[in-house]
């Protein structure tokens, strides 16, 4: 059966899941959920058609990492950083594929343990190419990301003179209605659970792809959130021009 039309008919009844992917953990050091997003679509036939769209996205980035350096997690007594983000793509949607850019803060606790990491230790940009035409063109709820990072320290802060850039990957994983079979979500991913086989050059790094729940806090004002796994990669040292553009 075609595993688009296989996939449509599986948007049924149950739990809110996600489509995972196997490995991930290994491959990932920051995670990033789809707070907000306003979207358009724009020109005339299906050949022509874009969407684009704004999102705000908030997570976190492992300490150890180039954005989180274990000295800096170390002193502050953290396990990850703060992400915060604000992202832009006009997608085609006749292959589901196009350019994104977007800039972000790395953010620790501030001057209130109470409520969300606010004090922006450092900033940069990225930009890049997003193909979701495994949402868009064949009903699977995947996509990826691939592109370039660069971030300085900000002024008075603890990486104030630290500028870095690097190369930065991931996968989109969409929230949807799926009818779990029994054990389906069991300790090791077993193989009756498996949904699909994503085309090699979309998500090479991950063969196979799992379903996981929804998590309590994989939600926004009660809404399940899209999630990306992402990899950050430090090449070199860079530099963020005003304005959020990279050099």
């Amino acid at each position: 059966m075609n595993r688009a039309r296989s996939f449509a008919r599986c948007l049924a009844t149950a739990g809110a899941i996600l489509l995972g992917t196997a490995g991930a953990a290994a491959a990932q050091n920051a995670t990033l959920y789809e707070v907000t997003e306003t979207m358009k679509l724009r020109g005339r036939g299906p050949e022509y058609r874009t969407r684009t769209a704004t999102a705000a996205l908030a997570g976190t980035i492992e300490a150890g990492t180039a954005l989180c350096p274990a000295e800096l997690a170390a002193a502050l007594a953290l396990d990850k950083c703060g992400v915060v983000a604000i992202a832009w793509d006009n997608l085609s949607l006749a292959d589901g594929k196009g350019p994104v850019k977007g800039s972000f803060s790395v953010v620790v606790q501030g001057d209130n343990t109470v409520d969300g990491y606010e004090w922006a230790i450092a900033r940069g940009s990225i930009h890049g190419q997003i193909d979701l035409s495994a949402a868009l063109v064949e009903g699977m709820p995947l996509g990826s990301l691939r592109g370039e990072w660069v971030a300085e320290g900000a002024r008075g802060g603890p990486l104030q003179g630290r500028r870095l850039r690097g190369l930065v990957s991931g996968v989109f994983r969409l929230p949807f209605i799926y009818g779990v079979p029994e054990g389906c979500l069991d300790t090791g991913q077993p193989v009756d659970c498996l949904m699909v086989s994503p085309p090699s050059y979309l998500f090479g790094e991950y063969p196979n792809v799992y379903p996981q729940t929804v998590q309590a806090n994989e939600h926004s004002l009660g809404v399940p959130t899209v999630r990306l796994d992402l990899n950050f990669i430090a090449t070199g040292e860079g530099r963020v021009r005003r304005g959020g553009d990279d050099d």
